[in-house]
């Protein structure tokens, strides 16, 4: 068959004459060994099968194919076993044992499904349609049912070669041929063109090795793509079937082509394929593909020092061009998966650097929605050091369901590692392992990332582009609901990027989810060497939460990873969202902490209890921004910050404390009824001081593709920022600039120094409301004595009205009596440090100081 050409990528050499051995010739049955059993014979080639010593010239392979029934009818319970051990004794490297093999016939009857390809719109490109020819199938069906057969590989190797080499003398390496053949290499159980497929299964044993994809196994050129499928059907739905790849089973993947458009990888389609369950135009459900200590061969050249192989495998998949089709309830189970390389060489080399790019999805549809489907790892091997300088990395991606034309619902990815991922630097430049729960074009809800114990390994090289990203949900447009990311008792050395709902980048567009409600991301006891970065982003966002607790976000000075960020984004509205880090630590050059609504954001709550922040900078320089509100239009968001611990910053002006903030300096801009709790045991290192804590701050935000850079700046005193705005001060609170807040509740504890202002604001003058309330409580059955005298704030540039115009000492004591005549009632419980505790409120008169910059509060 004549088949497409593509442009030659490859030195083209001249060729010797080649013969063919055998012409084309239908697929053999098995020899039936009992009832319903079939074996394969057994199969090598001779030393005057693969050349011809008297014309000095390589004979072209043509093997057999086999199945075990064939019928236009229903066929079940046939199983087909392939048993064509090697002869003890030899290795990969040795001859006799390339002769030891069972390829197809190229010749046969090639099978072309109707319906579009199934790599269609995702990172593999294919240049002509797919033709299958079957090389293994046990039962095919040309209009039945197939059900409940198997396929055994039991031992022996499976190969698509052209050309070997005898064992009895030297010859050169056989030269590619021009034709540049890209033939699907079909080994399934069960194959039906209009039935259903089901109850099939593909066993790979102890010794069964899949080596398929190339014309010779010496310098590798493709000829095409294996694909190892439980089950087919052409037009019927296939559910429940399974392909096993049981332990010490191998498969090579080859040396893929690909090309590099905006740093995304596509992949030439000769590549492995592992399906679980494979349709064309109906619903594949309940399919599965399990390895069980299995290994992969990163299968390279010789005559290279790297090499980069792609395999796609997934638990069950449908192409939907005639009508749209569902991937349901299909699994992928890694309980253990090996690395290794083969380079067929005389000895190891010297140096060998070699990348094996696994691509999993539990289930995928062109056209169709992929709902509960799953992902299960146990045991992963990313990382094989033969010795310093030759060794095998995998580079993994995982989506639990992908739809791309449909929504994804309910998929899951569960990882329970247990040996913790590896990596070390490659020719790529970058370690990647990706995890999406749902990716869809039109919704993703319901899907899940749930990770325990091992992750990576402490001490692991630094490439610029590592990272470690998570991602429950990524839609181009739709509902992203429910979406939940939980992370426990883990350690990463990676760089951290975790998304409960994430956007999509297409050519330098970002396209958002329309809306996302009760999504989550949840990390207990997690400890990040790199930044870590935990989004929930969308066009709205609505009770949406990020819970930490036990959680270290650390990185070295020389990191090339600046930022620890936490952010719920929405680019319009922002509604009762929640953050809350308890335990919490930072040492990242920028400590970014943001609830957004870029139009409106109200009614979120940030909840800080007991968090260190840092910087990673040898010159002691960094960025904090904390804010529960930011947007054009902010209120009701409330910030709570109990015991808060700051180290050493040389760059003061870069801390930055609001319960909200607004985008631009505009009349649209506005903050209102925000409130901030600061309470507990603030320790902040000696000579660092905070630059503002507002009822509002401005902040400039600019965008790339993955990264946000934080500018602040305090926001003049100004009624659009401040009205409403109330700060509950349960701790003595020192900054460079306190303003924008119109009422001030103060609370009296043992905590409390008094001999101290309870806020103190050093280079600004404090703003006050005649609308605003003056409120002084104790707690914990503190006792304060009638008489005693509270230095409540202190402003040591004096103090302003709501709008910013200076107070001279009279008109202070003017508004100072105003506003002791007005109340401001608050709800303990929307604090989590006052919720049990029982507050007193006292009754006071105030006085300032001669010069007006400090205020008192005398008890009565």
């Amino acid at each position: 068959m004549k088949r497409n050409k593509v442009g030659k990528i490859f030195l083209s050499l001249s060729l010797p004459t080649v013969f063919f051995l055998s012409q084309a010739n239908a697929a053999e049955q098995g020899i039936l060994q009992e009832q319903n059993t079939y074996i394969i014979p057994k199969h090598k080639y001779t030393n005057e099968q693969v050349y011809n010593e008297n014309t000095n010239t390589f004979n072209r392979l043509n093997g057999k194919n086999y199945y075990g029934i064939k019928s236009n009818g229903k066929i079940n319970d046939i199983t087909l076993i392939y048993n064509n051990p090697k002869t003890p004794g030899y290795t990969t490297k040795d001859l006799p044992y390339k002769l030891e093999i069972l390829n197809p016939d190229f010749t046969d009857e090639k099978i072309s499904p109707d319906g579009n390809n199934i790599e269609e719109g995702t990172e593999f490109t294919r240049v002509q349609k797919a033709v299958y020819i079957p090389f293994l199938v046990s039962a095919f069906s040309n209009g039945g049912d197939v059900y409940s057969n198997n396929l055994i590989i039991a031992d022996g190797e499976l190969s698509s070669v052209y050309f070997l080499k005898p064992t009895d003398k030297e010859v050169p390496t056989p030269a590619r041929t021009e034709n540049d053949d890209r033939f699907d290499y079909l080994i399934t159980a069960g194959f039906t063109k209009k039935g259903e497929s089901y109850d099939n299964t593909i066993e790979i044993k102890e010794n069964g090795y899949i080596n398929m994809g190339v014309e010779n196994t010496y310098a590798l050129p493709l000829n095409g793509a294996p694909y190892v499928v439980g089950g087919i059907s052409l037009a019927g739905e296939v559910h429940n079937n399974k392909v096993i790849f049981q332990k010490d089973s191998a498969i090579d993947f080859h040396a893929s082509k690909f090309t590099q458009i905006n740093n995304i990888r596509k992949y030439d389609e000769r590549i492995m394929h592992i399906i679980g369950g494979l349709s064309y135009n109906s619903d594949v459900k309940n399919n599965k593909v399990t390895f069980n200590g299995s290994k992969i061969n990163v299968h390279g050249p010789a005559f290279a020092y790297s090499t980069l192989a792609a395999a796609h495998i997934v638990g069950g998949i449908c192409t939907g061009k005639l009508k749209p089709c569902n991937a349901i309830n299909n699994t992928i189970e890694i309980n253990s998966l090996n690395l290794d390389l083969r380079v067929d060489s005389s000895g190891t080399p010297l140096a060998y650097d070699a990348i094996a790019n696994e691509i999993f999805w539990g289930g995928r549809t062109s056209r169709g929605n992929a709902i509960g489907n799953k992902i299960i790892i146990n045991d992963l091997q990313t990382i094989l050091a033969l010795n310093a300088s030759v060794k095998v990395s995998g580079l993994v991606e995982f989506y639990g369901g992908y739809a791309i034309d449909g929504e994804a619902n309910n998929n899951t990815i569960e990882a329970n590692l247990q040996h913790s991922i590896k990596a070390h630097e490659n020719f790529l430049g970058k370690n990647e392992f990706t995890l999406y729960g749902g990716y869809a074009t039109k919704g993703a809800s319901g899907n899940s990332i749930n990770i325990r114990h091992n992750l990576t390994s402490e001490d692991m090289p630094e490439n610029h582009q590592d990272r470690i990203q998570l991602v429950a949900a990524n839609t181009k447009q739709g509902q992203a609901n429910n979406n939940k990311i939980n992370i426990s008792n883990i350690n990463t050395a990676l760089p951290f990027y975790i998304y409960a709902v994430e956007k999509r980048m297409m050519q330098n567009q970002k396209y958002y989810a329309d809306s996302a409600d009760s999504n989550s991301i949840v990390l207990r006891d997690v400890k990040s060497s790199k930044a870590l970065n935990s989004v929930i982003e969308a066009q709205t966002l609505t009770n949406n939460a990020i819970n930490y607790n036990g959680v270290q976000s650390i990185s070295s000075i020389s990191s090339t990873f600046i930022a620890s960020k936490v952010s719920i984004r929405a680019n319009e509205l922002s509604n009762n969202n929640l953050v809350n880090l308890k335990d919490y630590s930072s040492a990242a050059r920028e400590n970014i902490y943001v609830i957004r609504g870029d139009k409106e954001v109200m009614y979120n709550k940030m909840y800080l209890n007991n968090i260190t922040l840092g910087t990673a900078s040898d010159k002691r320089e960094g960025i904090i921004v904390i804010t529960a509100g930011l947007g054009e239009k902010s209120h009701d968001n409330i910030l709570a910050i109990t015991n808060l611990n700051i180290d050493e910053y040389h760059n003061n002006s870069q801390i930055y404390i609001a319960p909200s903030a607004h985008l631009t300096r505009t009349n649209a801009n506005s903050s209102s009824d925000n409130t901030l709790y600061m309470g507990g045991t603030h320790n902040i290192f000696q000579g660092t001081i905070i630059n503002n804590i507002s009822g509002s701050f401005n902040q400039t935000v600019t965008e790339s593709e993955n990264t946000e850079n934080y500018t602040s700046a305090i926001t003049p005193s100004s009624s659009a920022f401040t009205k409403g705005n109330h700060f509950i001060v349960d701790s003595n609170v020192v900054a460079n600039t306190i303003n924008n807040f119109e009422h001030y509740t103060f609370i009296l504890s043992k905590d409390i120094d008094i001999n101290k202002a309870m806020i103190v604001s050093n280079s600004t003058a404090l703003n006050l409301s005649s609308q605003g309330a003056l409120n002084l409580y104790t707690k914990d059955n503190f006792n304060v004595k009638k008489g005693t005298k509270i230095k409540i704030i202190e402003s040591k540039a004096g103090f302003t009205d709501i709008e910013g115009r200076a107070l001279d000492i009279n008109n202070l004591k003017s508004l100072l009596t105003t506003m002791s005549k007005n109340t401001k009632q608050f709800s303990t419980k929307m604090i989590p440090n006052l919720s049990n505790k029982k507050l007193n409120k006292l009754k006071y008169t105030l006085e300032t100081n001669e010069n007006g910059t400090i205020i008192y509060m005398n008890i009565i």
